[in-house]
C-alpha cells in the first residue's frame, strides 16, 4: 500500500506534480451520463456509462493544446455493495468525484488496479490512498512512479484478482504504448480493458509515443489477441469502446507509424 505518512509535504506535492505525462491525443468521442458534472467543469467532471450489469466505464477529461477537450477512460466494477477501479480518473478532483459517484451507487471503492504509470491512469493516487483503497500495480509501474512510500500490492502477470466480486486477470503483454502497460480482462463480463495500448476506432494516430516501443507493440497486441481475442467489449484508454476489431485497428496504426 502507498503510505502517505512516509512523505513530507514537499515530497507529496512532487508526487502529484511529477506523475508521468498521459497517453493523450487520439481522437475519440466521450460517453455521456446523467451523473456528469456541469459541461464546463472539466476539473471535476466524471461521466459514467454502463457496459455490463456489473461494469461501467468512467470518463474524465483534460483540455490539451491543439486538441481541446480530451477524454480518458477507466472501469468501475460495482456489485455486492463494493466497488473497484481499473485506473483512477485523470486527476485528484475527478477521482474524488468518481469515489462519490461509486458510493452513491452503493459500491464504495475498495480496490484499484493501475494499468501503467502515466497520470491519466494514476493521477488520483493520493485521493485513492486517502480513501483507504488497496492499490495494485506491477513492479515496473511502481519503479517508474519513483515515489518513496508507494508500495502497492504487486501484480505478477498473468495475475488473477477478484474486483468487487468479479473475476479479473491482469496481463503484461510487453512494451507497447508504455514499457509497463498491462491489460485487464473480466472474462465473466466478456470485457477487456486495453488501456492506452489499444486505440479507439476513430483514432487516426497512436497519440503520445514518447514512452512507446513501436517495434514490440505488434507482439504485445498478438499476446493480447491470443488470450482475450474473444472479448465482446474492448475498452481503449481514450475514446469509445468497441469490439476485438480495435486490436486490428491499433495494429494498423502501429504499422503505419513504423513505415
Amino acid at each position: 500500500m502507498f503510505d502517505a505518512r512516509a512523505l513530507g509535504p514537499l515530497a507529496l506535492a512532487a508526487l502529484l506534480a511529477g506523475l508521468a505525462s498521459a497517453c493523450e491525443i487520439g481522437v475519440g468521442r466521450e460517453p455521456t451520463s446523467p451523473t456528469a458534472a456541469p459541461e464546463d467543469d472539466l476539473a471535476a467532471r466524471v461521466d459514467l456509462r454502463q457496459l455490463t450489469p456489473r461494469v461501467l466505464v468512467h470518463t474524465s477529461y483534460r483540455v490539451l493544446p491543439n486538441v481541446g477537450r480530451f477524454p480518458s477512460n477507466g472501469l468501475l466494477v460495482c456489485t455486492r455493495g463494493e466497488g473497484a477501479l481499473v485506473d483512477s480518473a485523470w486527476g485528484e478532483q475527478p477521482t474524488a468525484r468518481l469515489l462519490e459517484l461509486a458510493k452513491a451507487r452503493g459500491c464504495p471503492v475498495k480496490k484499484a488496479v493501475f494499468t501503467h504509470s502515466h497520470d491519466d491512469r494514476t493521477g488520483g493516487l493520493a485521493t485513492l490512498f486517502a480513501a483507504g483503497v488497496t492499490l495494485y500495480a506491477t513492479e515496473r509501474t511502481t519503479t517508474l512512479l519513483v515515489h518513496p512510500g508507494f508500495r502497492p500490492e504487486p501484480i505478477v502477470s498473468p495475475q488473477r484478482l477478484v474486483l468487487a466480486g468479479v473475476e479479473a486477470e491482469v496481463l503484461d503483454p510487453g512494451p507497447a504504448h508504455a514499457p509497463d502497460n498491462v491489460v485487464v480482462s473480466l472474462p465473466g463480463e466478456g470485457l477487456l480493458f486495453g488501456g492506452c495500448m489499444i486505440k479507439a476506432s476513430d483514432a487516426k494516430t497512436l497519440g503520445n509515443v514518447a514512452d512507446a516501443s513501436l517495434t514490440t507493440w505488434p507482439a504485445a497486441l498478438d499476446a493480447v489477441a491470443a488470450r482475450y481475442g474473444t472479448a465482446t467489449v474492448v475498452v481503449p484508454g481514450h475514446g469509445d469502446p468497441g469490439g476485438p476489431e480495435l486490436l486490428a485497428h491499433t495494429r494498423a496504426l502501429v504499422a503505419k507509424a513504423l513505415h
